[in-house]
């Protein structure tokens, strides 16, 4: 997935979920910052359990990227792929970094 094409950084989230946002996109932030730390560190298992729970969060909040990018994370990791592993989460990272969020009624 290419995430640095402008219609593949623009979500559209219920308003309903508007107070949320913000806070999960810290949090999944966060989460991809400590699984590259680990995956360079040879820590497969947690990116396995981020990548499983990016894969399951992602859609229930609107992003669907998310949900695929951690899909792919969470198998490249369980097959202890880490150049595929660590470009995933990478890819993550960037996307949270540059998404923009729209919400709409």
């Amino acid at each position: 997935m290419v995430v640095n094409e402008s219609k593949d950084l623009i979500v559209v989230v219920d308003s309903d979920l508007r107070a949320l946002i913000p806070e999960f996109l810290r949090s999944k932030r966060a989460h991809i910052a400590h699984t590259i730390h680990a995956l360079e560190q040879g820590d497969y298992e947690t990116a396995v359990r981020v990548g499983h729970q990016l894969k399951g969060e992602g859609a229930a909040f609107g992003f669907d990227q998310v949900t695929a990018m951690g899909a792919e994370l969470e198998l490249a990791a369980t097959n202890a792929d880490c150049c595929a592993a660590l470009k995933w989460a990478r890819a993550l990272a960037e996307f949270l970094d540059h998404v923009e969020v729209r919400f709409c009624d």
